[in-house]
């Protein structure tokens, strides 16, 4: 460039923080140019060198520390310019029409971008470092050659816009459905017969362009119907495969008498921790939608008490040792357990932990995260227990009765407000059941029953409160009433005619024997049920 001409467009940049230099056949940005760059425009933002002959960039460049936007479009760049790194301001890159045919690691350690052109290149495969950028807003790659993206795209959280035209992609990866945040995608003149189904969640996706593709019926029809028809058919898609999968794994059970009998596989996730879910008491298994949860007790092979955490997923009968994280509660057995379905938590209160110390703490798990927290709870908090009875009875409200104390049991009934961590232990009119450990309990629209438990003998007694009217009422029963027992299984079903039934299972008797015995109560009468071909009876804590 002419010096009279450069020196014009240096005293431009100085009042517009613009360096225009485009169209100026410059075959490289020299020292000596910076140098004049860094005296004419000390806070240059942005530098244009659009349509020149440069392959490189200098290190020197880092200098010139206050450029937010450089435009390297149609020069003659085959590889990533590492020095932009160094810009610490740098929120636009455009380096559409170049000949790029890879990008280096170093495209991960841009601090603040937020808009990457790389279109027009000659890219056959995008690499996974450039979805590090977590401050990416718009990404361009249209135009070149990939036939494939990382898996890993699907984790640039701020990703809004993503321009995929022109390219040979045959498939999407799957994480695309993550991209909450995206509202224009641009997938047309592809090779895509269909696009991922988790795609249908991306609530802010407002457009989506796949014209010019080998879409196959019906997604072709849909896609033809408008976004929010093709959204809907695409989560319609993903549930449908969902079921399939579910009934192609699904494990075959043998029957035994009236029962079926699986076989639990363990899920193996590292070679070298044990992730078999040993045999143990005092812990507690927990149901939460199609999964189980067991947490903590005593091993029976070894006699520890553990803070294991273990899900059994009930399609699939297989266990899987699961990594916690956060506030994670120390080993215990002997505390108990309820899952918050609204929020997808698992509550954890008392027990007694390795040193024999009963604990009145309270943990939830983010079942979805993993992550524990211990939180603060107010108002008239239990006292240290083990052995007590826990559930819940609505999305705001668990219920905790009984246990046993220092020194003595109880027959006490606790609320425990979710939303606030507020303990109130409600007036409670009737005769209260006898103080005692290890109930069974189960709730039915605003009614508790309570069966069993042990204190000084085994009970056998069946009690019903009214959440409405807060009366304690000794339910007389007829049949054959299940002999005493305590630490047994108790649940409420509601048959197809909409009619109540009660079951009652296993537990241990007044000699310390295990049961694998099942009862029903049936419009107060009890009916044993035949489980002499059944599960073996266990031994509870």
């Amino acid at each position: 460039m002419e010096p009279e001409k450069l020196k014009q467009k240096l005293k431009e940049c100085k009042g517009t923080g613009k360096l225009n230099l485009s169209y100026s056949d410059l075959p490289e940005i020299s020292v000596t140019l910076i140098q004049q760059i860094k005296n004419a425009c000390p806070q240059i933002w942005e530098l244009d060198v659009r349509n020149c002959l440069l392959t490189d960039l200098p290190d020197e460049l880092a200098e010139l520390r206050t450029i937010k936007s450089i435009k390297l479009n149609t020069n003659k760049f085959t590889h990533f310019p590492t020095v932009l790194c160094q810009l610490p301001r740098l929120t636009t890159l455009d380096m559409n029409g170049n000949l790029l045919v890879a990008l280096d690691d170093s495209i991960a350690k841009l601090p603040v971008i937020k808009d990457i052109d790389l279109s027009g290149n000659r890219l056959t495969v995008l690499n996974p470092a450039i979805c590090k950028l977590n401050t990416l807003v718009s990404l361009n790659i249209e135009n070149n050659a990939l036939t494939f993206l990382p898996e890993e795209i699907g984790y640039m959280r701020s990703l809004s816009r993503l321009d995929l035209s022109s390219n040979q992609l045959y498939n999407l990866p799957n994480s695309l459905g993550k991209l909450a945040p995206l509202q224009k995608l641009d997938c047309s003149a592809n090779k895509l017969s269909m696009v991922p189904p988790s795609m249908g969640h991306l609530k802010a996706l407002r457009d989506f362009d796949l014209k010019y593709n080998e879409l196959k019926e019906p997604a072709k029809t849909k896609y033809s119907e408008g976004l929010p028809k093709f959204l809907e058919f695409l989560r319609e898609e993903e549930e449908r495969m969902r079921l399939e999968e579910l009934e192609r794994m699904k494990p075959v059970g043998t029957e035994v008498g009236s029962w079926l009998e699986y076989r639990l596989k363990v899920n193996q996730q590292e070679p070298k921790v044990d992730s078999k879910c040993h045999l143990r008491q005092g812990h507690t298994a927990t149901v939460g939608g199609a999964r189980i949860y067991v947490f903590g007790g005593v091993l029976l092979h070894s006699g520890v008490k553990t803070n294991d955490l273990f899900v059994m997923n009930q399609d699939r009968m297989e266990w899987i040792k699961l990594e916690q994280h956060g506030a994670v509660p120390g080993p215990r057995d002997g505390h108990c357990a309820a899952y918050d379905d609204a929020r997808k938590q698992l509550i954890i209160f008392g027990g007694r932990d390795a040193s024999k110390r009963r604990l009145n703490d309270l943990y939830v798990l983010d079942c979805k995260t993993l992550q524990w927290r211990r939180p603060n709870m107010d108002g008239n908090i239990p006292a240290v227990r083990e052995y007590a009875s826990f559930i819940a009875l609505s999305p705001n409200t668990v219920c905790l009765f009984g246990g046993h104390g220092s020194g003595q049991r109880y027959n006490d009934l606790h609320y425990l407000d979710m939303e606030h961590f507020t303990w109130m232990q409600p007036t409670i009119a009737g005769t209260a059941p006898s103080p005692r450990q290890g109930s069974a309990m189960a709730v039915q629209g605003d009614r508790i029953y309570l069966h069993g438990g042990r204190n000084n003998f085994v009970c056998d007694d069946m009690w019903m409160m009214s959440m409405t009217s807060l009366t304690w009422v000794e339910v007389k029963t007829v049949g054959r009433a299940p002999p005493p027992r305590h630490t047994h299984l108790m649940t409420c079903f509601v048959n197809r005619q909409k009619e109540v039934r009660l079951y009652l299972y296993g537990g241990t008797d007044e000699l310390g024997g295990a049961s694998n015995g099942m009862f029903r109560l049936s419009q107060l009468e009890l009916i044993q049920m035949d489980t002499s071909d059944g599960p073996t009876a266990g031994v509870g804590g």
